[in-house]
């Protein structure tokens, strides 16, 4: 009877070591086929964007500019500057500047553009910038 249970234990054995080698074959060629329809994917997304540059589209993301009046006015005041000078950079009365940061106002497009490429520059062009506001300012 020992034999047999020897016998019985060894071809159980066989069997688990049979199905775990199945079952790592069958996850490997799935595995295979995941990484082609990847590689597949980033082949297709890379044509996309070629052809969308060859079309003159823009794909750089653009910064969210948030103009809540706290938002605007922590803004201005991580530059270190007035609203005065601020005002001079974008081109608008200091009571337009006064009123976006005391009230919800919706900022025209250019002027959301405008501080977008000043949060987006290196820190000596927005340095001249505002030395430039403040000549003007003060001429």
């Amino acid at each position: 009877m020992n034999a047999i249970q020897t016998k019985m234990s060894e071809l159980l054995e066989a069997i688990v070591r049979e199905a775990k080698t199945r079952s790592f074959e069958e996850f490997d060629q799935e595995l295979k086929r995941q990484r082609q329809t990847l590689s597949d994917l980033k082949e297709s997304v890379g044509m996309i964007q070629r052809q969308l540059r060859n079309a003159g589209v823009n794909l750089t993301p653009q910064l969210t500019i948030r103009t809540s009046p706290r938002d605007i006015r922590n803004f201005r005041k991580k530059l270190g500057i007035t609203q005065e000078v601020f005002a001079q950079m974008l081109h608008v009365n200091i009571r337009t500047v006064i009123r976006w940061e005391n009230n919800p106002a919706k900022l025209q497009g250019k002027h959301k553009a405008m501080i977008r490429s000043f949060k987006s520059m290196r820190k000596k062009e927005l340095e001249r910038i505002i030395q430039e506001a403040k000549t003007a300012l003060y001429e």
